[in-house]
């Protein structure tokens, strides 16, 4: 065996084992999406080359080592195209699917992170919670609809930055009338020379419940809200709840469903360094 046919078996034998180990880590939990398609991409490859390493050293005739080589490579093009869609397919099932291990009744991921106010400003789909003053005793929470205005976060102890939170729910059925409790920490803002920082904790202030008339799978069911200060001078955190109530189809009686996190630590959203009191 020479150098050359050497070579073509090593190729010939290397490809279907890459495209093996793509099935493999798409089979592990959790599945290895940007691995499998490195795979099936560089066995395409593989065989592309061993079927070129045959066309250049075949004794074949020209006509007909053209339509092999032709025909061997659309196939082969066509092949790794479709199986780097079909991981694509299976990461964005994956990623509407719930978690491993969860029971099939509903359930929804909960979790918040540092927004943006010009997202925040055009967002039409989402809610906002403000916490506001107005010279009372006690802060109190509103929650409206749509887009934040930027008139309202432009306040000299409004959040530098809003908190954006997301759920998602899972299930197999449309869930209806959802209250989704929601609770508030304030802390201390601590000043600096350049910057502000939270300090002890100062109270928590329950929300109203965001009720959200229906949610359904898997196109309809993510809900995002902005919570920020308007002019109370603390640091605030949203504090995830357990569990939400809902309403199914087949009945009328209110059940509950359960929340899960990521488990990250509270993010804290505060006065930009420039508000003093």
């Amino acid at each position: 065996m020479g150098a050359i046919d050497f070579l073509f078996w090593i190729l010939a034998i290397a490809a279907p084992l890459s495209a093996g180990a793509g099935l493999a880590v798409i089979a592990l939990s959790p599945a290895e999406f940007r691995a499998a398609r490195y795979l099936f991409i560089g066995a395409g490859i593989l065989a592309l080359a061993a079927i070129i390493l045959w066309g250049s050293t075949t004794d074949v005739s020209f006509p007909v080592r053209a339509v092999i080589v032709s025909l061997l490579a659309a196939i082969l093009s066509l092949a790794t195209v479709e199986s780097v869609r079909w991981v694509l397919k299976r990461e964005d099932l994956s990623k509407e699917a719930p978690p491993p291990g969860l029971p099939n009744t509903a359930t929804a991921y909960f979790d918040c992170v540092f927004g943006w106010w010009p997202e925040a400003d055009k967002d039409t789909q989402a809610f906002n919670v403000a916490l506001t003053q107005f010279g009372l005793a006690e802060p109190i929470v509103g929650i409206g609809s749509g887009p934040t205005v930027p008139h309202n976060h432009e306040q000299k102890f409004s959040s530098g930055a809003p908190l954006k939170c997301d759920i998602t729910f899972y299930g197999d059925k449309p869930l209806f009338n959802i209250e989704i409790p929601i609770a508030i920490d304030l802390y201390e803002t601590i000043r600096e020379s350049k910057r502000n920082s939270s300090g002890r904790f100062l109270k928590t202030l329950n929300a109203p419940p965001v009720l959200i008339k229906q949610v359904s799978f898997p196109d309809n069911n993510h809900v995002r809200f902005y919570v920020y200060s308007f002019d109370v001078d603390a640091y605030i955190g949203v504090r995830i709840p357990k569990e939400f109530r809902y309403k199914t189809l087949d009945s009328d009686d209110q059940r509950t469903g359960r929340f899960i996190t990521s488990g990250n630590p509270m993010m804290l959203a505060g006065p930009t360094p420039t508000a003093s009191p």
